[in-house]
């Protein structure tokens, strides 16, 4: 059975954690982004926050960046090449008021915008996001996974008439992608592969 090693409490409400090495990065919604070095797990130490605008949904972190949506204001871009002080570089709020989950791909994020569907941003240069594609799917996507071609994307349930469930996109072409599969279910909330 798991055995419980250590803990940390954040201030806020965590909703989603990423770990990179010894380092662990939480969303921690109304606290925003906190850093955490578990270098030794039985006693987990806060090294780094930075305060954001809106509530802090999700965080991915790539190389010396990390990713964050927050509701309200899109997409985060934060500099955490020093834990103890990271800083916002970048963002971008086109198209994601309700900025709910983010998924990485090389210089591509994927965010789930609740309303707006499925947002394609080209992060090749942190400091200038730019939005180079959209699939709204008729309903409010909670969260995404990428797979090498494709994007997957939950929905939780039929608040503008369409089917909610897990809808398959093929990515290929960021400026115009394309459903190619749905599950068909009610409830989802997260996905990942």
């Amino acid at each position: 059975a798991p055995l419980k090693t250590g803990a940390y409490m954040p201030p806020g409400d965590p909703r989603s954690v990423f770990i990179s090495g010894t380092l662990t990065y939480l969303a921690d919604y109304a606290s925003g982004l906190k850093v955490l070095d578990i270098s030794n797990p039985a006693v987990p130490v806060g090294v780094g926050a930075l305060g954001t605008s809106g509530p802090a949904r999700d965080v991915v972190v790539s190389g010396t960046h990390a990713y964050l949506t927050e509701y309200g204001y899109g997409l985060t871009i934060v500099d955490v090449s020093n834990p103890s002080s990271p800083r916002r570089v970048g963002g971008l709020t086109t198209n994601m008021y309700d900025a709910n989950g983010v998924a990485l791909r090389g210089s591509t994020a994927y965010v789930a915008s609740g309303g707006y569907g499925l947002n394609i941003v080209n992060v090749s240069s942190p400091t200038t996001p730019t939005l180079v594609g959209q699939r709204y799917v008729n309903d409010y996507v909670r969260d995404v996974t990428m797979g090498e071609r494709y994007a997957y994307i939950v929905d939780s349930s039929a608040y503008y008439g369409s089917q909610p469930g897990l809808h398959i996109l093929d990515v290929t072409n960021p400026i115009s992608p394309s459903e190619v599969g749905l599950f068909a279910t009610t409830g989802l909330y997260d996905v990942a592969l």
